[in-house]
């Protein structure tokens, strides 16, 4: 995967979402007894917040894509094992709007930062240029910064808020003692 590097001072509003995230989900996780899911979330708060202060650092963007991966597979196993069925249904529902968001953010925020023959094809690319075509931004402009501050504030919307507020209302829907 393309590394895309986003200014840090643009990069570092996604903590503003990622702390409170992560430490309400570690709330949840420590009231229902779910100590290995506390330990991940604990674990992807530091890489993500080394991640987001540095975003071109591709070894910890990888560790701290793993990880959040192992978040979101544990989480999975408690909606499947745990939640009410509604509380499932929600969960997974969650996890499918926030890959295709994840999906069509990347792609969209590819096309303003790079020039068109340096994308690689992929369906979803094919998608937006058949359908919505984007232009190329300029280094520098205020055209640029407003691309990677809507792509960041998607990425904060879809993947940070949407998954954990849907794995707490899971959470609320199926356990007593949750507060």
């Amino acid at each position: 995967m393309d590394i895309l590097v986003i200014p840090p001072e643009i990069s570092r509003h996604a903590l503003l979402t990622i702390i409170p995230s992560i430490v309400l989900g570690m709330y949840v996780s420590y009231k229902t007894g779910h100590r290995l899911l506390f330990g991940l979330l604990a674990i992807l708060c530091v890489t993500s917040i080394l991640y987001w202060n540095n975003n071109d650092w591709a070894t910890i963007l990888y560790i701290d894509m793993a990880v959040a991966i192992a978040v979101i597979c544990a989480k999975s196993y408690i909606a499947i094992t745990e939640f009410t069925p509604i509380g499932m249904c929600l969960w997974f529902a969650a996890i499918a709007i926030m890959s295709l968001a994840f999906i069509v953010n990347r792609q969209v925020l590819k096309r303003r930062v790079y020039p068109a023959a340096d994308i690689e094809k992929t369906i979803v690319g094919t998608v937006i240029d058949t359908h919505y075509p984007i232009s190329k931004t300029e280094a520098n402009t205020t055209e640029r910064t407003a691309a990677y501050k809507e792509s960041t504030h998607m990425h904060m919307g879809f993947v940070h808020v949407l998954l954990v507020v849907t794995f707490t209302t899971g959470a609320l829907l199926s356990y007593k003692k949750v507060t």
